[in-house]
């Protein structure tokens, strides 16, 4: 059993709690931390059964944890890793990993260096339609990847509020994509490989306090082209669609894969529905199976990085009208 504490006592670090404590036989959380210890989050800690400390460092002090999961602001979250690394604590870190290239390979080497284990929570990678997708791509059942396009939206930014760390222009710059976008990006990396280059826009036509739509253009290697888009002002859609020279798949919605060769013609479409599961609770233990030995997490150094990376000239370039390189 792997002991955890978790950093970040909000509506995400409270799901994450709930979906392993007292259900998983691989990871538990014995402590907590919040930078202002509220009388509902006392409530919901003694509620699981671990105590709550103001301070990340007595955290890392403890002898009786293997890991941190980090489910604090992102602009933190550089720094709260390579701080774990040094006190020789595993880390599952929520997403944005970090806002930078620089950030993110300092933080993966801290932690390479330190031979620990160092996971981010994109649980969109432990869907089956998302993992059936990425073996047709591997696999070359659809051929010469061509093109992608995603869209990862909802209308969340109308529950946005002035002052809220979630529209700080440090953390949620680019509307949507901090929030949502990135898992469909991160995606993306785990089907083709990082983005080279982006050009990217976002504005507000509706909200007030973020922006409402946020695109970009994207080129992966060999030759890949891509769009991507999250909007915080419309019903909620996850599409992302991957055309081969072969045939084309796309999930529609997180349970559903639909797949279409080209021998199909305009007729033959298949779809495939898959059962829901849990996949915070899946990430979190196959970050312990990593720490115990099993499996290694399923993202590689590079593609941690390689979000943070596309984010950095994602600005750059909705800043200035251009395309970035990544």
């Amino acid at each position: 059993m792997i002991n955890a504490v978790i950093v970040g006592m909000g509506r995400w670090g409270q799901y994450l709690v709930e979906s392993v404590q007292g259900k998983s036989d691989k990871i538990e959380f014995v402590g907590g931390r919040t930078r202002t210890t509220s009388e509902s989050a006392r409530a919901f800690a003694d509620k699981h059964g671990f105590s709550l400390t103001a301070s990340y460092e007595e955290l890392l002090e403890r002898d009786d944890v293997d890991a941190v999961v980090l489910a604090s602001p992102h602009s933190t979250h550089a720094e709260q890793v390579q701080m774990a690394a040094k006190a020789d604590k595993h880390v599952l870190c929520e997403k944005p990993f970090t806002l930078d290239r620089a950030s993110a390979e300092a933080s993966v080497k801290a932690c390479k260096d330190a031979s620990l284990v160092l996971g981010v929570a994109h649980n969109r990678r432990f869907y089956p339609a998302y993992q059936e997708l990425q073996e047709m791509v591997r696999s070359g059942k659809l051929g010469e990847i061509l093109h992608l396009e995603g869209n990862f939206s909802n209308a969340s930014g109308y529950d946005l509020k002035e002052g809220a760390w979630r529209v700080a222009p440090g953390e949620s710059t680019l509307g949507g994509m901090a929030a949502k976008g990135v898992h469909m990006i991160d995606a993306m990396v785990g089907l083709v490989g990082p983005v080279e280059r982006v050009h990217a826009t976002s504005s507000r036509k509706v909200l007030t306090v973020a922006d409402d739509t946020t695109a970009m253009l994207l080129w992966f290697g060999k030759g890949t082209s891509g769009y991507a888009a999250s909007l915080e002002a419309s019903a909620y859609i996850w599409r992302l669609a991957v055309f081969g020279s072969k045939g084309w798949a796309e999930m529609r919605g997180q349970h559903n894969l639909v797949i279409r060769m080209n021998e199909d013609g305009e007729l033959g479409e298949v779809v495939k529905t898959y059962q829901m599961i849990d996949t915070l609770r899946l990430e979190q233990e196959a970050f312990a199976d990593a720490i115990n030995g099993g499996a290694p997490y399923p993202m590689t150094g590079e593609e941690i990085i390689a979000t943070p990376a596309l984010w950095e000239a994602a600005i750059r370039s909705a800043d200035s009208g251009e395309t970035a390189d990544v």
